[in-house]
């Protein structure tokens, strides 16, 4: 429904490209979009056998709906999110911790492995 909202008078074919869908299994998701009545089907100007796609009022209005659900779910988890690092304590304990695990360069030869 994104996909036919932001692109109004979409062709059958088109739309099924984008979806990356056979052409049955795009014509089967539109009648059902359809028999919802969120997608009309318009004969294409210039092509006799072809349609366009367009949203209805319905699928409008539901698509508003989504997005601000959508829109608040994804402030919700933003703000649950506690800030990065937390004090600067916190960063130079990360910087420093990995150190230890990194190879000597003692001059043993073991700080270069012999393949990739």
């Amino acid at each position: 429904m994104y996909i036919v909202d932001r692109e109004n008078g979409l062709r059958m074919r088109a739309l099924t490209r984008l979806l990356g869908a056979a052409p049955p299994s795009g014509c089967r998701l539109v009648d059902r979009l359809q028999v919802l009545g969120f997608v009309e089907r318009q004969p294409c100007p210039d092509s006799r056998r072809e349609v366009t796609l367009s949203v209805t009022h319905a699928d409008r209005k539901h698509l508003a709906q989504l997005r601000e659900r959508r829109d608040q779910l994804l402030i919700q988890t933003l703000d649950s999110i506690e800030p990065w690092p937390p004090d600067t304590t916190s960063v130079a304990t990360s910087i420093s911790a990995p150190q230890p695990l990194l190879p000597s360069r003692s001059g043993s030869g073991h700080d270069r492995p012999d393949k990739y």
